[in-house]
């Protein structure tokens, strides 16, 4: 709904989300270096957070509902050997301090990326 759009990409969100006039988590302070501006996943209520159990690979090009789509059928499969409240995917968009990639434009580069993936994921 924020977006404005029917079925909008997640790079569409990505605008809205981090540059629009109600940027979500922007005043809020990250728990990893302490500057304002946080990941998604710190916005979070905490009862929808927990630790990575999946990691999703994906394109911020596909549209919300393809991603909606294929992982209520992918959950539906699974449902049986994991309940989807013990499922906690890991996915740059929701992960990653996007202020600190694109609204402050940090010079990361693939290594970091890398090492921070790497300890998300451990």
């Amino acid at each position: 709904k924020k977006s404005g759009l029917d079925d909008p990409t997640f790079y569409d969100l990505k605008d809205v989300f981090f540059y629009g006039d109600d940027p979500l988590g922007r005043d809020q302070v990250c728990p990893r270096d302490h500057q304002k501006g946080v990941a998604l996943v710190d916005w979070l209520p905490r009862r929808h957070r927990g630790r990575c159990t999946h990691f999703l690979s994906w394109t911020w090009g596909y549209k919300v509902s393809t991603v909606q789509s294929a992982l209520r059928r992918w959950a539906d499969a699974i449902a049986e050997e994991t309940p989807a409240r013990e499922v906690f995917l890991y996915m740059c968009f929701f992960v990653n301090n996007q202020y600190r990639i694109f609204v402050d434009q940090d010079e990361i580069q693939t290594e970091e990326l890398g090492s921070l993936l790497k300890n998300h994921l451990e």
